[in-house]
């Protein structure tokens, strides 16, 4: 790997990681409300410190499993980006000046 495209990957991962969080935040708030409602709903049935198990390891899985998606998602976009550059690189070097056909036709 060139030093251009460590410093593509390091770009694009950085990025990838930005966007993980933002969505990490958004997803998290969504599936505390849920783990919350089915405790709510499961709370005249059982003991509170049943629910309370329930919530703090739903909440840990539920992290686990979105982080995982993410991270999944982000390596995709990461490879697609890439992949993308590697393409137009390849197109500018066919025809360096970009198309103007002034020097190279």
């Amino acid at each position: 790997m060139t030093y251009v495209d460590e410093v593509r990957v390091a770009r694009f991962r950085k990025e990838a990681n930005k966007w993980i969080e933002t969505e990490m935040e958004a997803r998290m708030a969504a599936a505390v409300k849920e783990i919350a409602t089915q405790a709510e709903a499961g709370s005249n049935a059982l003991p509170e410190e049943v629910i309370e198990k329930h919530i703090t390891d739903a909440t840990k899985y539920a992290e686990q499993e979105i982080r995982r998606e993410l991270e999944m998602e982000a390596d995709k976009w990461v490879e697609r980006k890439l992949q993308d550059a590697a393409e137009m690189a390849a197109s500018e070097a066919d025809n360096p000046c970009g198309g103007c056909r002034g020097c190279c036709g």
